[in-house]
């Protein structure tokens, strides 16, 4: 976008360069592409309001441009783009409510998270941050305190170094728009309503316009975290750069004292809890993974995967993809998860014993249900059953499985395998 601004480079090269990369971004995250799109927009009108008088030499560059991308783009993402709106099992209905634990807290750019090493005393504080007044439950889990998406802490001893930087260098054109980016994508993260505490104000922001907008909907408030963390960056570097070129001899010094003690405030606050502990029963054993039979079996797995347990794809990952997996963490046309089984005896036992039960009342363990059991491995042609025995609830469904195919032929560490009973 800046080269198409500047016009470095003919308007067909510029375009096919801007038609590809948004092709590769959408393959990589469409979330992200999204993201970017806000905050390229939001940096457009920055740029038209700072300098209008070259509204009309800059529109023209970026129409010339992308009347060129367009037909990359189409070329490329007419497919995929109909898969996504309107292919077979597409999501009919939003993945969150406009009201989700996915949002920044206010506090949460002054609070250090749980994935932080150093917190500053305020521990359980950043905990209580992470779910918000919206926690999203199945069963007695509580999902929405998902660590991965918390990542607004940035840290006050940080703000204060860049908002020096960003005060020293005030009157310059890129720190003007790095810094009103910074604050755009800072409030876009906050959602639709104001969090103070992990207490809803009620206070509209900005996110609600997006939040109804087709497929924008879906975008989850937090992860524009990544954009403010990018402003942020960009912040830094423009500060440090503008200080070493208007600081009097010797004007090394200054920059290079300033920036030392940035990076050790980076470095203390943001310090990460590394080495992150394996999750509980995320990895197959070698052993296990080596037992898997050659023929790519449909699988199915305790626990079962569902929204709230993906960890059985990380075991097909482990795995090198050796088997098919029944089960499902995708939103379609039934909403999250999985389609419902049928008869859906065996899926309503497994989920149940996982305290999710969000596919109906199961049946008691007794010969019917090992009879569906027996049904529904031959109508799906299962070929493979795991189980995590460390799992809370595995114990009935050990005993299932056992009644229905006999003693498992494989067990090592924590997991129970049953293959090759059609032999």
């Amino acid at each position: 976008i800046v080269s198409i601004l500047q016009r470095k480079g003919s308007p067909w090269r510029l375009g096919i360069q801007l038609g590809l990369l948004v092709v590769a971004q959408y393959f990589i995250s469409q979330e992200v592409l999204v993201d970017v799109a806000i905050l390229t927009f939001a940096a457009l009108v920055c740029v038209a309001l700072r300098y209008p008088q070259r509204i009309q030499k800059m529109s023209r560059a970026i129409v010339r441009s992308v009347l060129v991308a367009l037909p990359v783009i189409a070329a490329l993402l007419a497919y995929p783009v109909w898969m996504l709106v309107a292919g077979p099992q597409h999501s009919t209905s939003r993945a969150y409510p406009v009201e989700n634990p996915y949002t920044n807290d206010l506090l949460s750019f002054f609070v250090p998270g749980p994935l932080q090493h150093v917190s500053l005393g305020m521990r359980a504080l950043g905990n209580s941050l992470m779910t918000g007044p919206y926690p999203i439950r199945f069963g007695p889990y509580l999902i929405g305190s998902n660590p991965d998406e918390f990542g607004g802490y940035i840290g006050p001893l940080v703000l204060v170094l860049v908002g020096v930087l960003v005060w020293r260098a005030k009157l310059n054109p890129r720190m003007q728009l790095a810094s009103a980016l910074f604050l755009v994508a800072a409030i876009l993260s906050l959602g639709p309503y104001l969090i103070i505490d992990a207490r809803s104000t009620h206070l509209p922001l900005p996110f609600l316009a997006l939040a109804h907008i087709p497929l924008v909907e879906d975008v989850l408030p937090a992860r524009f975290s990544l954009e403010v963390i990018g402003c942020l960056a960009a912040m830094i570097a423009f500060g440090l750069d503008d200080m070493h070129n208007h600081r009097p001899r010797p004007k090394w010094l200054t920059s290079s004292v300033f920036a030392g003690a940035l990076v050790g405030a980076l470095v203390v606050t943001q310090l990460p809890q590394w080495p992150y502990s394996t999750k509980q029963g995320s990895t197959l054993p070698t052993a296990l993974r080596t037992a898997i039979p050659a023929s790519d079996p449909v699988t199915i797995t305790f626990p079962y995967l569902t929204y709230a347990y993906p960890q059985p794809m990380e075991w097909q990952m482990d795995s090198g993809y050796s088997f098919r997996l029944l089960g499902g963490y995708a939103h379609t046309t039934n909403g999250t998860g999985p389609s419902i089984m049928s008869p859906p005896g065996l899926q309503r036992f497994l989920t149940a014993q996982a305290f999710i039960g969000n596919h109906g009342p199961p049946l008691p363990l007794g010969p019917a249900l090992v009879s569906i059991t027996r049904t529904t491995l031959s109508k799906y042609d299962v070929g493979m059953v795991i189980v995590y025995r460390s799992e809370s609830g595995s114990g009935p469904v050990i005993k299932l499985f056992n009644e229905a195919l006999g003693p498992p032929n494989f067990s090592t560490g924590q997991f129970s395998m049953w293959a090759n009973w059609h032999k």
